[in-house]
């Protein structure tokens, strides 16, 4: 009998065993696919948008596609993007963009519209309204089942059947912009959820950008619109940037970016792969201005969705190359060094996509690093086949100099380059002159001001240097 218990009590045991592993399988696979879900959308908004970008001269056709766009990411059955305008000192969100069957507000339908947005009434800014709510707060609204008998939610949507809604703010610096709602999901029987709301914020985020993109054109003229532009594509790439480098175990890092007068694409980044190893790139996009900001945005997103995800140096590479080829129109790149840093073991690993060389100091002087590795969205997958990966021990004499060929590039009135080797020579003579790590960038850039005579800059100017302490 007690036999008999025993083997009943294995086989459950197995059982629920079987049964956790299966359920935790299906769990990661589940969260997996929703990473990956999140960044298809990113990508397949920011491409789209900024291919269409130079044709979108026809605004309100433009504003159409931004909302069209969005619904077709989220899966939702209608939406409404809401913009901010203000008539006798009052703020009022005015529709600028409707899909679908969007059901009509409290303010009920207008009659005799000349435009699809016309035929409904602008909305007062205030609390007692969800919309005016959701603006004033700038905190986002998900409700489904129950959650829609909510006063507000009936007033706000009374006009159609409503299962589920998210409503979102569209703000840029802490600016208010507008609001977003999102009405039923296209998916029978599917609620919106949470992860919906985090993709559907980080689209708000980028139609922001697009928003003011489009203002650019309606409310300037055309000497104005290439100001407002690189002003523009300044705060994209300013954005991007990470406010300070992290502290990682013995190691230092001090970044430099100055953006040339005609802002192009430089970035640099530092993510975090887990509690021990840390990646810092140093990245350039091709074009200027908005283009080469817009393709930034989308490499960044990429970059940090395939970081939860991370394996190794060479395979993240690989992925980045493919979404970026298959998102990208075919005429933009991005060209990078990467350097993934491990505290636990003080090791080092470098790998370059199309990118300038590693700088690196040893015994024996400065050594000039360049793993093979094509640029990234050049080439299709299937021409990618990998990345070199130079690996090796970090000590206290070791230091490692990343930067963009706005620096070796740079040329004098003769039209003669900068150079790797008058920047290594330069970058030695700096170490010599200073022990302040920290003042090494300004030093270097010095450097190079002075060789070209203080020439305004035809490309961004940008640098991370790295040593063990």
């Amino acid at each position: 009998m007690s036999l008999f218990f025993l083997s009943a009590l294995t086989i459950i045991s197995l059982a629920y065993a079987i049964w956790h592993i299966l359920l935790r399988n299906f769990t990661l696979k589940d969260e997996l696919w929703r990473a990956q879900k999140d960044r298809t959308g990113m990508l397949r908004f920011l491409n789209r948008f900024t291919n269409n970008f130079a044709r979108m001269r026809e605004v309100a056709h433009a504003r159409d596609l931004i909302g069209f766009y969005i619904s077709e990411v989220i899966e939702a059955q209608s939406l409404c993007v809401y913009t901010i305008v203000e008539e006798d000192n009052k703020l009022f969100l005015q529709p600028s963009s409707v899909v679908g069957g969007y059901p009509g507000a409290h303010h009920s339908i207008r009659e005799n519209a000349s435009s699809r947005t016309d035929q409904y009434y602008k909305i007062e800014v205030t609390s007692e309204n969800l919309f005016g709510k959701v603006a004033l707060e700038k905190s986002s609204v998900l409700a489904s089942h129950y959650a829609i008998s909510d006063p507000m939610i009936k007033n706000a949507l009374a006009d159609g059947m409503v299962d589920s809604v998210m409503v979102v703010p569209m703000t840029m610096e802490s600016r208010l912009l507008g609001v977003i709602c999102a009405v039923n999901s296209t998916k029978k029987g599917y609620y919106f959820n949470e992860d919906d709301l985090k993709l559907f914020e980080s689209l708000s985020s980028q139609a922001s950008l697009a928003h003011e993109f489009l203002n650019i054109y309606t409310q300037l003229g055309d000497h104005q619109r290439i100001s407002k532009e690189l002003e523009v594509a300044e705060h994209i790439q300013t954005s991007l940037l990470p406010e300070t480098a992290p502290e990682w175990g013995d190691f230092r890092i001090v970044p430099f970016s100055r953006p040339a007068k005609e802002v192009g694409g430089d970035y640099y980044d530092f993510v975090k792969i887990d509690e021990d190893r840390l990646l810092v790139v140093v990245a350039d996009a091709s074009g200027k201005g908005v283009p080469a900001g817009m393709i930034m945005t989308m490499c960044r997103s990429s970059l940090h969705a395939l970081a939860q995800n991370f394996t190794d140096l060479n395979t993240l590479l690989i992925d980045l190359n493919t979404i970026l080829f298959d998102d990208t129109d075919g005429s933009h790149f991005i060209t990078m060094a990467a350097c993934l840093l491990n505290r636990k073991t003080n090791q080092a690993e470098i790998a370059r996509a199309g990118h300038t060389e590693f700088l690196f100091t040893a015994e024996d002087g400065i050594r000039t690093y360049t793993p093979e590795g094509t640029a990234l969205g050049m080439l299709p997958g299937e021409f990618v086949q990998s990345f070199e990966v130079i690996k090796d021990d970090f000590t206290e004499s070791n230091k490692l100099l990343l930067f963009s060929d706005g620096l070796t590039e740079a040329t004098d009135r003769e039209g003669e380059e900068f150079g790797i080797d008058r920047l290594a020579s330069t970058w030695q003579s700096c170490m010599e002159k200073s022990e302040d790590m920290n003042s090494l960038p300004d030093m270097i850039v010095e450097a190079v001001d002075t060789f070209t005579e203080y020439a305004a800059p035809s490309d961004d100017r940008t640098l991370v240097f790295i040593e063990r302490v």
